[in-house]
């Protein structure tokens, strides 16, 4: 493409955030001089298990407002902000029919799914590893390259009956009209947002709905719509994807587009269901691509990328996670090869897929190594102690003077927020704790 979600989510993204800073250190003492002292160690150490903590919580708390939204490391309170102009972006466009194998590089993609009755409901999409000295932003049309280190980030829905085509022209060339849904995070225009499609509308010269723009290509008509986005400061520094988690959650009514885009911020914004993706998300797609239509993200030789896929069920049930080797949705393309042995997956404490791309020659991969086996109960029970610690400080810090006068409102708003996020705690371990 261009330019109150559960604990178990979090907590080991917290503990990903914490690994990851680690690996960080180390690599800045081998490169860039002595070797820290162990109480720097420590104090780092101390920071990114604060900073963990402080993921874990925001992630169970909604915005009290419908709109556009930021939050801050360590607040929990999220802040109104302005939603970007996205009514001009020009629109992308999903796989091109020829383009059998190219996404996530010449082995195709891997694709994280759930079976009906049972949806996703939540997904997140994420770099364990980074190993690249950069990339080309390159026009598969013409061959122009366009800049250095751009790209796209991207989570690719399934395509979808939805209610919407019911308007659809008959004869549209490719047959039936389908929905389908993306979360894109471009540098080239600074933005992250939602865009909503629906596949097959028509025949070229056929209109879209109001509101819609209708795209002409692959000798048909297609119907793209951009929702709510927030803007981003380009992340464009190979070591800067590490940071980035980008996340869709969904329920009749809304569908939230969430990006990390710092290990202390994240951004988020809420979108009307269009299209009924609810009850239709059957499998997601996550990567690095070419920041415009069908670009490709030309990675430098020698480069590696390790993914991970964390998402959870419309069941709430922790089961043995799936996935499927196959096309994705997307129509843009990165250089890389999937690895396509192993591929990783993890069940507790949540359904988690990791794989690898690489364009290195005979490049292997181990899995990586995780945490010990933790049970959704012991999740959710660190989980209330972290939270009612946190409502615990916010309702002393009522009591300061710093809290007093004009500054009372925004002290009891971070009180608001913590108990909000205690309450969302004790009513998951209830559930996960239930006797077997």
């Amino acid at each position: 493409m261009i330019k109150i979600q559960r604990h178990v989510f979090a907590l080991y993204f917290g503990s990903m955030v914490f690994c990851m800073l680690q690996a960080g250190v180390t690599a800045t003492a081998q490169t860039q001089g002595p070797v820290p002292t162990e109480e720097k160690i420590t104090d780092l150490e101390a920071s990114a298990k604060a900073t963990a903590v402080w993921q874990r919580q925001i992630k169970t708390v909604l915005p009290t407002t419908r709109g556009c939204h930021r939050a801050t490391y360590p607040s929990l309170v999220w802040r109104d902000t302005p939603c970007a102009q996205t009514a001009g972006l020009p629109p992308a466009s999903p796989r091109p029919p020829e383009n059998a194998l190219l996404v996530g590089g010449a082995g195709g993609d891997v694709l994280a799914t759930a079976f009906s009755p049972f949806n996703i409901v939540s997904f997140e999409g994420s770099f364990l590893n980074v190993n690249t000295t950069g990339w080309f932003n390159v026009n598969t049309t013409s061959g122009l390259v366009s800049g250095r280190n751009e790209y796209s980030l991207q989570i690719s829905t399934n395509k979808f009956n939805t209610p919407l085509c019911a308007d659809a022209h008959p004869l549209a060339a490719d047959g039936n009209c389908q929905g389908w849904e993306q979360v894109l995070y471009s540098t080239g225009e600074g933005i992250v947002w939602l865009q909503s499609w629906l596949l097959n509308f028509g025949n070229p010269g056929d209109s879209c709905p109001g509101g819609w723009l209708a795209v002409s290509e692959f000798k048909r008509v297609d119907c793209a719509f951009n929702g709510a986005g927030i803007a981003i400061p380009p992340q464009t520094s190979p070591a800067s994807l590490r940071q980035l988690v980008l996340k869709l959650s969904v329920d009749p009514t809304t569908d939230r587009l969430w990006l990390f885009n710092t290990g202390a911020e994240v951004v988020e914004a809420d979108n009307d269901d269009k299209l009924g993706l609810a009850a239709n998300w059957l499998n997601a797609e996550f990567g690095i691509y070419g920041d415009l239509t069908l670009h490709l993200a030309r990675f430098d030789a020698n480069s590696s990328l390790v993914l991970q896929l964390n998402y959870e069920r419309s069941d709430a049930l922790i089961a043995t996670p799936t996935f499927q080797l196959a096309q994705g949705t997307t129509g843009e393309t990165n250089s890389l090869t999937l690895v396509r042995s192993p591929i990783c997956v993890r069940s507790a404490p949540f359904n988690s897929v990791t794989f690898k791309e690489s364009n290195i020659a005979n490049d292997g991969y181990a899995c990586p190594a995780l945490p010990g086996p933790v049970s959704a109960c012991q999740v959710a029970t660190e989980d209330v102690t972290t939270a009612e610690q946190t409502l615990a400080k916010a309702m002393a810090a009522e009591q300061k003077p710093t809290c007093k006068g004009t500054n009372s409102v925004n002290c009891i708003r971070e009180a608001a927020a913590a108990q909000q996020a205690v309450s969302a705690a004790v009513a998951l371990k209830a559930k996960d704790c239930k006797p077997t």
